[in-house]
């Protein structure tokens, strides 16, 4: 008998949305311990702070060692202007924005979970208050976002469903999710 783990790699995907599940959950759990105890919700600045000093410095270093130490050397780039297209988007976190970025990059193409993660964190501390006060409408609403974008536009492009996919309004539903149970928690 043999173990088949073909499964996998057909089912990568779900690991993706159990990690952004647990990053909302865990991100939105002293909003829900403040609004319990009835104390003031965490700081918006010093939520970007932190978001900032825990993913750049080391996504920053992980991009840019790639990029010296692999893809430039092995000559994947056939011009400066080759390089800046693919690595200025990843550099903001915007290559989920870009098709041919987020398909075909050359430094490394998991990096537009992080990307997809960054995008999250810019509307996270206002969806946090909001959920905070109307819970219910808040979790509906993001719901809505994911199940419009999904049905409504991702879904009608299969052949560009890699793309239209991996992207933050396709996650609303999941962030929502966590966020949901970090509140019932």
């Amino acid at each position: 008998a043999t173990i088949g783990l073909d499964f996998l790699p057909r089912a990568g995907f779900l690991f993706v949305d159990w990690l952004l599940f647990l990053y909302a959950f865990c991100l939105f759990l002293p909003y829900a311990r403040a609004a319990l105890d009835r104390t003031p919700l965490p700081e918006t600045q010093l939520f970007y702070q932190k978001r900032i000093a825990r993913i750049v410095p080391s996504y920053y270093i992980s991009v840019l060692v790639i990029l010296f130490a692999v893809a430039i050397p092995s000559g994947v780039y056939r011009s400066v202007y080759e390089c800046l297209l693919d690595v200025l988007p990843t550099l903001t976190f915007t290559q989920t924005l870009f098709p041919d970025v987020l398909v075909s990059t050359k430094l490394n193409g998991v990096l537009w979970t992080a990307a997809v993660e960054m995008q999250f964190y810019l509307f996270f501390p206002f969806l946090a208050r909001a959920f905070v006060k109307k819970p219910a409408w808040t979790y509906l609403g993001m719901l809505a976002v994911s199940v419009l974008y999904l049905w409504g536009f991702a879904l009608r492009n299969p052949d560009s469903i890699r793309v239209t996919v991996n992207q933050l309004p396709a996650f609303f539903g999941v962030f929502a999710n966590g966020m949901a149970f970090a509140y019932l928690f």
